[in-house]
């Protein structure tokens, strides 16, 4: 699922050459389509409450979140470089913070009403550079 999510960024980031065409726009709408709703974050929450709740249980998907990470770092520093960027932040410490704050953009973008993938697709560009 991951993988799907990551591919269909990967296709609307090719069409991007140079830092100055990233269209957030564009992105943030890719973002929409496809977090699949809500429930796939509530989902994701409640995994996570889930896994602070069973420490034993953490430890055994713990490899599998690290392999997510780095492949989310893998994919920000290779499309970064790729169209003349670089990062202010690490490229795996942006991924942490990427997927920990998903679900609750996802969540609160349908709570409130309030479409918060463009505004945080702003501040997590905001740590690439030319």
């Amino acid at each position: 699922q991951r993988q799907r999510f990551l591919d269909g960024f990967a296709e609307v980031m090719m069409s991007f050459h140079r830092l100055s065409d990233v269209d957030i726009d564009e992105l943030a709408e890719r973002w929409r389509q496809l977090s699949s709703g809500a429930d796939r974050a509530v989902l994701g929450h409640e995994l996570t409450l889930f896994l602070m709740r069973n420490p034993e249980a953490r430890e055994t998907v713990a490899a599998q979140r690290l392999d997510i990470i780095r492949s989310l770092g893998e994919f920000i520093s290779k499309n970064v470089a790729r169209i003349g960027g670089t990062l202010t932040i690490e490229a795996e410490m942006l991924a942490r913070v990427i997927l920990a704050a998903n679900d609750g953009i996802t969540l609160d973008s349908h709570l409130d009403g309030e479409d918060l993938y463009r505004p945080y697709l702003q501040l997590v560009m905001s740590s690439v550079r030319t």
